[in-house]
């Protein structure tokens, strides 16, 4: 069973009880008698415990909405501790990955999902720090399987500089935050309070209001409203010259006191106990209006040291921030931050160092591969010029060759046609060794060798001329083919030999076209091998340039990522160390809170019950004092008037009577104010105390046992 539901049912209980039976009864006529006091004392009793019934339950209340917002608070830093865990393996898996996968968009299953059985508040809360560290982690690209270098060569240019400046900003934040934070403390405090006096006023005014309600006071307010008119009459009576002549009538509250009493006793009586009350309410009056002047007093005090302490906070001084507690531990965290901040320029200048090293180191690696490369150029450049001369001679060598053979072949068309002219002359020769041989002398006769023998020598003759021309004809002819032979055999070795000089220069021309050819092919061959090498050396310089940029790029990268690591890991700790100190000044305050409140509440309630107690005594003081006044005037006005004995006696019975109801059955010198819960029975707070404190725990009147926890105070 609950505290909800034990408290439910012991108000039902209670409920049922007053439905079920009255436990006591007023009565209806006459003076109150002592069980109408223990009636009175009861509903006291019920009205402490209904305000107590009231606190109990502002304070479940309270403590429910307090649990709920530590669950609240509970799952919000465990989804907390759980995106920073995932950010801290996501980075740790990222920097050993980051030379192995593309780049590729911020993952947005980052962080754990929020709890879907919270309040809208909680998740939109949650949500909005959600989306904000998201946002935050992809400007540096983290939660990817890369690396961007713009961002981390942008981050990689913070210097010292802005470090401190950064520095000195969330130190001037985390003051103006903490003096807000005091502040805002200071004003929760003070409403606190006021709530606090509010609530003391809400119950005092229940307590007034249920006290008005109450049977008793209204029979005490009755009686005391008749005894006021009572008083107003009597007061006429004693202006008047004939005051112990006259007689007044008096009608009382109860059914018995309504008829007339004109006995000079009674009313003389009954006049002393209106001037005794209206001497002690004339007291407690000057008394209330002094307290109320003082209370009025105190508040404009109050008021004004409050104003002057929110000025001077406004207006903090450079001492009063020294002697602050939460300014010194900020001071001690900055130079905290300035030695880590001389470890990371430290750590700096070693990466430097180190990086030179390496870009030394790339250098030298660099020259050694160039000399290298210089090397086998020129080992392949002679191999190339050596194979060029021997190409050269070779094709020398070959047009040699093809040139005699040419030569070879125009010269046996020659021969030839020589061997056919000396065919040629041969027949020529026999022919005419044939016509040589074939002339015949013709014989003539005697007769006609005289006759015609003039005819005969002159055509003898005349063929002897013929023969001659002919001779000479056959000679120049045969001169002249000679020559023509001789010029046509000249002319022929001219032409061969012509022939073989421009077959020689065509040899000579095509082997030079050739070479030419063969030099243009080489040319071309080595253009092209020259573009194609210096191609080659543009991508090898290219390569060169881009794998130079990559190790560039991926040592900045590194180094980045380095940096961003350390100051992740920083400000991981940091946060680490931070929440530990914020979680450890946020027990320490909420224990000293608690402390305070406890303390505070009891201080107030300690206090409350002894201004109580105070203004209870010093009214009850004041009462007694004219009230003391009063009978010692009226004490001496009996024993001047030589009053009889019996209205002594009845006034020492009636004291003594007011002594039994309103003073404390074992001292008998103390008012009752303090109740026993267990039987009703009232004595003073000094008796319950000290038979406390002597261990006897029984009641005097009807000897039940009680404890510490069983005493209310009440006001009689």
């Amino acid at each position: 069973m609950t505290d909800d539901e034990k408290k439910r049912s012991a108000g039902e209980e209670l409920n049922g009880i007053s439905k079920r039976r009255v436990l006591d009864t007023l009565s209806e006529d006459g003076p109150l008698t002592q069980e109408d006091v223990v009636y009175f004392q009861k509903e006291a009793i019920f009205r402490q415990m209904k305000k107590y019934k009231k606190e109990c339950k502002l304070l479940s209340m309270e403590l429910t909405n307090y649990k709920t917002r530590f669950m609240a608070n509970q799952k919000k830093i465990s989804v907390l501790d759980g995106w920073y865990k995932q950010i801290i393996d996501d980075l740790n898996n990222k920097v050993s990955s980051s030379n192995e996968s593309p780049t590729t968009a911020l993952n947005q299953k980052l962080l754990v999902r929020l709890p879907e059985d919270d309040g809208d508040e909680l998740l939109e809360l949650l949500q909005k720090r959600r989306d904000a560290l998201l946002e935050f982690l992809s400007r540096y690209d983290i939660g990817n399987n890369g690396s961007n270098s713009t961002t981390t060569s942008a981050t990689a240019n913070i210097d010292s500089d802005d470090l401190n400046a950064k520095v000195q900003d969330l130190n001037y934040q985390l003051m103006e935050i903490k003096s807000e934070n005091d502040t805002l403390v200071r004003s929760k405090n003070l409403l606190e309070e006021n709530l606090r006096n509010f609530q003391d006023e809400i119950y005092l005014l229940t307590k007034e209001s249920e006290r008005a309600n109450s049977k008793t006071l209204k029979r005490i307010s009755e009686i005391n409203n008749d005894d006021d008119k009572e008083l107003s009459h009597d007061s006429d009576r004693i202006n008047g010259k004939d005051a112990t002549s006259q007689q007044v009538k008096i009608e009382s509250s109860t059914p018995d006191l309504k008829k007339e009493n004109t006995d000079d006793l009674v009313n003389k009586e009954e006049l002393e106990k209106l001037t005794v009350e209206f001497e002690e309410l004339k007291a407690l009056n000057q008394d209330l209006t002094r307290k109320l002047n003082e209370e009025l007093s105190l508040s404009a005090k109050l008021k004004k040291d409050s104003m002057e302490a929110s000025l001077k906070l406004q207006n903090l001084t450079e001492v009063d921030l020294h002697n602050c507690i939460p300014f010194q531990n900020a001071l001690k965290s900055k130079d905290i931050l300035k030695e880590e901040l001389d470890d990371y320029k430290l750590k700096d200048k070693q990466l430097f160092a180190r990086i030179s090293d390496l870009e030394t180191e790339r250098s030298k690696f660099r020259n050694s591969v160039e000399e290298l490369l210089k090397k086998e150029y020129e080992e392949l450049r002679k191999n190339l010029k050596k194979s060029e001369q021997d190409l050269v001679r070779i094709r020398t060598a070959r047009d040699d060759l093809i040139s005699k053979n040419t030569i070879l072949k125009s010269a046996q068309p020659n021969q030839e046609l020589i061997e056919e002219f000396k065919s040629l002359i041969d027949v020529q020769k026999k022919k005419i060794e044939n016509l040589e041989s074939g002339v015949t002398v013709k014989e003539f006769s005697e007769v006609d060798q005289n006759a015609d023998r003039e005819s005969l020598l002159k055509q003898n003759a005349a063929l002897l001329n013929e023969l001659k021309e002919l001779e000479n004809a056959f000679k120049n002819v045969h001169d002249i083919s000679v020559k023509k032979l001789g010029q046509y055999a000249d002319s022929d070795s001219v032409i061969s030999k012509l022939t073989v000089e421009k077959n020689k220069a065509d040899q000579k021309y095509f082997s030079a076209m050739r070479v030419k050819d063969s030099l243009s092919q080489e040319n071309k061959a080595l253009k092209s091998t020259l573009n194609k090498q210096s191609e080659l050396i543009g991508t090898l310089k290219e390569v060169e340039k881009n794998y130079l940029l990559k190790c560039e790029t991926l040592e900045s990268n590194l180094k980045d990522l380095k940096y961003l690591e350390n100051n992740l890991s920083n400000e991981n700790r940091e946060l680490k160390k931070s929440l530990r100190e914020l979680s450890n000044s946020y027990e320490l305050l909420k224990r000293n809170n608690e402390k305070l409140v406890a303390t505070s509440t009891s201080s107030l309630s300690k206090q409350e019950l002894e201004l109580n107690l105070r203004k209870q005594k010093e009214s009850e003081l004041v009462k007694l004092q004219s009230r003391y006044k009063s009978i010692e005037t009226l004490l001496d006005k009996y024993k001047s008037a030589n009053a009889n004995k019996f209205m002594l006696e009845e006034e020492e019975k009636n004291i003594e009577i007011f002594r039994k109801i309103a003073k404390c059955p074992v001292c008998s010198k103390n008012w009752k104010n303090t109740a026993i819960k267990v039987c009703g029975h009232v004595f003073c707070n000094e008796c319950a105390h000290e038979r406390l404190a002597a261990r006897l725990r029984r009641c005097p009147s009807c000897n039940k046992q009680f404890s510490v926890n069983d005493l209310l105070t009440i006001h009689l």
